[in-house]
């Protein structure tokens, strides 16, 4: 569910002023993804909002060889329009639930935060988006669980150990009411 009040951003990753990369909401439910590759600037938005307070599954997948930004809502590929420029942030971090510089809050829930090195296809987020996957999936980078319960980090299950530092507190911690299916081959709290 999101607090549709203004924008927020979900995730936000800069490597360098021109290089950066998010997912976000605005305040009409509306999802919109960018990417900026040394000040070339790919950005999508959803022509069709979320729903607000329901568990929504959303993957944005940039495929470079084709230089193609999309978004899935639910598993399913989403009719996009051309979106503008993202305001940029701090170099050299990522941020879950705001830009770098610690505005833009998203005051929804999250759970099960993957980011993988591939783009996955179609078939793979349709099969797997309500459900956990194995920590050691191929291309798998980070996989933020969130359900640690209490305490001020989120661990990553990959072997990467990307551990997420969480700021404000534990007032993030909530049981998870996402239809998630655990697949027994997932090792680690799930």
């Amino acid at each position: 569910p999101a607090n549709l009040s203004a924008f927020r951003r979900i995730v936000f990753a800069q490597k360098a002023a021109s290089t950066l990369v998010n997912v976000s909401i605005n305040t009409g439910g509306d999802i919109y993804f960018n990417v900026e590759d040394v000040a070339t600037v790919y950005s999508v938005f959803t022509t069709s909002p979320i729903a607000a307070n329901t568990w929504t599954h959303v993957a944005a997948r940039w495929t470079a060889s084709t230089q193609t930004a999309e978004i899935l809502i639910n598993g399913v590929v989403q009719t996009t329009s051309t979106a503008g420029r993202s305001s940029g942030g701090t170099n050299g971090i990522m941020t879950i639930g705001s830009r770098s510089n610690g505005g833009q809050h998203f005051f929804g829930m999250m759970d099960e935060l993957r980011i993988w090195n591939t783009a996955r296809s179609n078939a793979d987020i349709l099969a797997n988006y309500n459900q956990t996957v194995s920590p050691s999936s191929p291309g798998l980078e980070t996989y933020y669980k969130m359900d640690e319960g209490t305490g001020l980090t989120t661990a990553d299950a990959t072997a990467n150990a990307n551990t997420g530092t969480l700021l404000n507190g534990t007032s993030w911690v909530v049981p998870s009411t996402a239809p998630i299916v655990l697949l027994s081959s997932c090792t680690g709290p799930s």
